[in-house]
């Protein structure tokens, strides 16, 4: 009996193990499908808005399409006059007859023209101007309707974290040579329209579009190409930068091109204030044979780097190098409690890693809480108050304990902060695009970003769905079977995190086998589930804020994790 007894409390040990694996297995399950379902109607918003887009390009070339017919019948008005003179010659004067109702023609299709014209520009306005409206405003529905999505699959307390890579659709304007290329197309179609099922399809769409666009001033009223573009490039820009180096960066000092060592003052200067502030390559420390004091060239751009690298700044870097130390701080207790004695440190080691060390709560930094902005407050360089440090005092013992008694509390501080790289955008005006005129921009449809592929980083939609860990009462009675022996560790504990953590990716893509120039002028944009996949630091993905920072500090804890 002694031993069923025993034998008793492991089996029930056993099947609350069970149960409580049943219940963790289902809080994935549903944890994965709020992650589905918000990364998918991210998507699914995102293709509708670019279907709405192409919505409103095939109505403003519809609308354009009534003013390129007016234009043609008085263009056969004129030709059909400038005939007549022609014929004249050989029917002796008899087609002379035609050219006053030819004449009459045109004037009435001028003066039709003339009064379509306005309500037509300004209904093309209204529409360009929605488009600009859906293009800003249809990411930011999609990452509301995503976490609203990731509450409703059976988790109370799951809380949805959309990653959207843009906070705006990836369109730009197009030219109104297109649009009026397009409405010439739509009036072809709709002229050769009868004669298909008799001659079959006649291929004169195109040569309407190359026509017109040709000739949009006389067709369509105005012309012009796309408003005069910016290149944005994303370029990896590192820190610190003193106003030496942004000195010898705007030096117009002109030096020998066939000498390729040649250099300015300026630029001399700032690369020997490089050099001598260049930390060591091992232990991030001031190198012997320069000036350490603190008024030297590394205390200086390290200074600076503390500044210019702080978490949190715009645009937000991306990568930190920073000197860190490790050591173990003794502490004794005495009557009045623990009491810190001398720590003992490790030598000192330079870093680097995409997480900021220091910082904020909010900046999720990886060592510790604080951001000390004066790390050598008495002018001595060996006296040093880290910039942020992970010790705390240790806890007060479980028993009484004796007068004397020990404990080495492990401890990791950060001295410098060496530097730092951030993506900045640099803008250049493109070769060979002449400005648009007022009006024409002002009218002209939307097409994809010139940088922007399908597949690439703008059309992929990221979802990071969390709970707090559930509160388990087997786990109390699997303890209860153990008799008193401790709890093994968790073999992984971020494994063990990530229970209460789900990751999806969606896409929205063009379903088509047309060329780029068509994406926008068919309703064929999709959304689709895809491989999670880690973004690979092209920086498109960086410019996410609010709640998508944690979604970033979550990848970078956990990344190591996900095999894909």
């Amino acid at each position: 009996m002694v031993i069923a007894v025993f034998m008793a409390v492991f089996a029930v040990g056993i099947l609350y193990y069970a149960l409580g694996t049943g219940e963790a297995i289902l809080l994935r399950e549903h944890l994965q499908d709020a992650a589905d379902a918000s990364a998918l109607s991210g998507a699914v918003m995102h293709a509708r808005g670019m279907n709405f887009l192409v919505l409103l390009n095939i109505v403003m070339a519809a609308l354009l399409t009534v003013l390129v017919a007016i234009k043609a019948l008085e263009g056969l008005a004129i030709l059909g006059v400038a005939l007549a003179i022609a014929a004249a010659w050989f029917s002796g004067g008899s087609t002379l007859a035609l050219i006053p109702p030819l004449n009459a023609m045109r004037q009435t299709m001028r003066s039709s023209y003339d009064a379509v014209k306005p309500p037509v520009f300004e209904a093309l306005e209204i529409l360009h101007k929605t488009a600009g409206i859906v293009q800003e405003i249809v990411p930011g529905t999609a990452e509301t309707i995503m976490m609203a999505e990731a509450g409703d699959h059976g988790v109370p307390t799951a809380r949805g974290l959309p990653w959207t890579p843009r906070q705006d659709l990836p369109v730009q304007d197009d030219g109104f040579d297109t649009l009026c290329g397009k409405a010439g197309s739509y009036a072809a179609d709709v002229v050769t329209a009868p004669l298909e099922p008799f001659v079959g399809p006649l291929p004169l769409g195109g040569v309407a579009s190359d026509f017109t666009s040709s000739l949009s001033s006389w067709f369509c009223g105005d012309s012009g190409d796309p408003p005069p573009a910016a290149t944005v490039s994303r370029v990896a820009t590192y820190f610190p930068r003193t106003d030496k180096a942004d000195a010898c960066a705007n030096d117009q000092t002109p030096v020998d091109p066939q000498d390729p060592n040649a250099t300015t003052p300026l630029c001399e200067a700032s690369r020997k204030e490089a050099s001598d502030g260049a930390p060591d390559s091992q232990t991030g420390a001031c190198k012997p044979s320069v000036d350490c004091a603190p008024t030297g060239a590394y205390e200086r751009l390290a200074a600076t780097a503390l500044d210019q690298c702080a978490p949190g700044g715009d645009p937000r870097p991306v990568q930190y190098t920073y000197q860190q130390r490790k050591g173990a701080v003794p502490y004794e207790w005495t009557r009045a409690g623990w009491k810190r004695l001398s720590p003992v440190y490790q030598p000192m080691t330079k870093e680097t890693a995409d997480r900021p060390p220091c910082g904020r709560k909010e900046d999720h930094p990886s060592i510790a809480i604080g951001y000390n902005a004066n790390v050598h407050p008495h002018g001595d360089v060996n006296d040093i108050v880290p910039i942020c440090t992970n010790e705390s005092a240790p806890a007060p013992p479980g028993r009484s304990p004796s007068f004397g008694d020990r404990v080495n509390v492990p401890v990791v501080e950060i001295v410098h902060i060496l530097g730092c790289k951030k993506y900045t955008e640099q803008k250049g005006q493109v070769s060979g695009i002449t400005p648009a005129k007022e009006d024409g921009g002002s009218k002209s449809p939307k097409m994809i970003l010139s940088e922007a592929t399908l597949g690439d980083q703008n059309f992929q939609i990221r979802s990071l769905v969390s709970t707090e860990p559930p509160v388990d009462p087997a786990q109390r009675v699997v303890r209860v079977s153990m008799w008193g022996a401790a709890v093994p560790a968790a073999e992984l504990d971020a494994g063990h995190e990530l229970g209460t953590v789900a990751v999806a990716q969606a896409e929205y893509f063009f379903d088509g086998a047309d060329g780029r120039p068509e994406w926008l002028w068919q309703m064929n944009w999709r959304a689709r589930l895809v491989r999670f996949r880690i973004p690979t630091g092209d920086g498109v993905m960086d410019e996410c804020t609010g709640a998508c920072t944690e979604l970033v500090d979550a990848l970078a804890k956990y990344g190591s994790l996900f095999v894909h």
